[in-house]
């Protein structure tokens, strides 16, 4: 299944933090088409490309993205056109008012209630901020959550304009990677979290319960907002570290490698490298815990749905995801490499000081 088919099918579909089903729902069903074996842990992370914990691969790698995006959720108790609701996550904050939203019912999310923000309460994004919604028709009780009312899915001149890029762009790269790999490796794994963008939630869940061997190396793969050296269509980016730390770098280096040997058999396959500092992700979470860590991300216009005159759709770049998706194949291909491309430059350096070191020794006059 190609990439902008696995896009289109997760992008379409609603989340918010707490409110993922849907959209791991999807998935497991394309790791069954694909009779790729996978599980849950105990708070509804799902985990593929294993039966099971105690089937998990002791010294492979980890391809982590979340299945949440800003949003908000409430319940009804009896019919209302107008509610107050709890945003959860990032987002335009001080741009709030006037923005158009969708709810959905959580027992039947593709029916879609549209609305518009009417007032909010400024607070602390990731523990709730309340705000008014006045909608169109009047709801009837029941549990909803929802997010901006933004298209699912358009392309437009190789551009992805959606609602929640990130991180569902990060799970089409990690799926399409594990797809790839089904039949050539058995030690990846990729990992769909839940409620990241309130704090790594679903992560540290899995992080306390050792649900992962140390021993696996892991990438987190995001959308991340652009910044100069990390520009749409220029290709997936190698993220050295996030606004909190800085990633592993023998692991950095390996990726750089296979990056590179990627372009050089590919004159079309790009890719760029950089500290991705407007915000961090699961790779900081899972480096406090003593994980090997890098981060792959794909750069992102309107960050959390923040336009410049208000609430926007997010945008990616197509080509991005796709040579994110198989810069994430040959690493997963090359796993055994990893300590050889360390050595080897460590032997290049240290070939140059055999050769220059004897001037180390001549006094200057």
């Amino acid at each position: 299944m190609d990439t902008l088919q696995l896009a289109k099918k997760l992008f379409e579909i609603p989340t918010s933090p707490f409110h993922e089903k849907y959209v791991l729902r999807e998935i497991e069903g394309l790791l069954k088409k694909h009779k790729i074996s996978y599980f849950f842990d105990s708070a509804g992370n799902l985990i593929a490309g294993a039966k099971s914990q105690r089937s998990l691969p002791k010294n492979g790698i980890a391809f982590v993205a979340h299945t949440d995006h800003p949003g908000f959720h409430f319940t009804l108790l009896e019919p209302a056109q107008k509610i107050t609701a709890i945003w959860m996550g990032g987002g335009p904050l001080t741009q709030m008012v006037g923005s158009p939203v969708a709810a959905h019912n959580f027992h039947s999310p593709s029916k879609k209630y549209s609305g518009v923000i009417t007032a909010f309460e400024p607070g602390n994004h990731r523990e709730g901020i309340e705000f008014e919604i006045k909608f169109k028709k009047l709801l009837m009780p029941g549990d909803y959550f929802g997010a901006f009312d933004f298209a699912g899915f358009k392309l437009k001149t190789s551009k992805i304009i959606t609602k929640a890029a990130d991180d569902l762009a990060g799970c089409v790269m990690a799926l399409g990677a594990l797809i790839d790999l089904r039949k050539k490796s058995k030690n990846v794994v990729a990992v769909f979290t839940r409620a990241e963008e309130v704090g790594f939630v679903g992560c540290l869940h899995l992080l306390k319960k050792k649900v992962l061997p140390q021993s696996m190396h892991v990438i987190s793969l995001e959308a991340s907002k652009t910044l100069p050296g990390a520009l749409l269509g220029e290709g997936p980016v190698i993220r050295l570290g996030d606004a909190s730390t800085l990633f592993d770098s023998k692991f950095s280096l390996f990726i750089s490698k296979i990056a590179q040997e990627l372009k050089a058999k590919d004159p079309t396959f790009k890719f760029q490298k950089r500290i991705m500092d407007g915000g961090s992700c699961e790779a900081t979470a899972f480096s406090q815990f003593n994980y090997t860590t890098m981060g792959l991300a794909v750069p992102l216009e309107n960050y959390h749905n923040m336009g410049k005159k208000g609430a926007a759709p997010e945008i990616i770049h197509s080509a991005d995801m796709e040579n994110g998706r198989k810069l994430l194949t040959q690493v997963g291909l090359n796993l055994t490499r990893i300590s050889q491309v360390s050595t080897e430059l460590k032997t290049r350096l240290t070939d140059n000081f055999k050769t220059l070191e004897q001037h180390l020794y001549i006094r200057e006059l």
